[in-house]
């Protein structure tokens, strides 16, 4: 994890806790790990609302059945389908 620790009038230090370094971002630059996009582990299907689990099953390409409503049958239904 990496944190904002200071602001110098020519740029900010962060700390990376993981690899124990400091880095000076000067100012108008971008820092490396921003430019990328963030790596995030989906949720689990279980924790997902049902909107949240039918807007995942479009973003798979997988079509849920009007009849298929309640959350465990739509889990079902994309633990079969996907």
């Amino acid at each position: 994890m990496i944190k904002k620790i200071g602001k110098k009038p020519t740029g900010t230090i962060y700390w990376d806790t993981e690899e124990k370094q400091s880095y000076f971002i000067r100012n108008g630059d971008t820092p490396s790990w921003e430019s990328q996009p963030a790596k995030q582990q989906p949720k689990p299907l279980e924790d997902m609302r049902v909107v949240e689990l039918h807007s995942y099953a479009k973003d798979k390409g997988i079509t849920i059945p009007d009849d298929v409503t309640k959350k465990q049958d739509v889990i079902e239904f994309l633990k079969a389908n996907g």
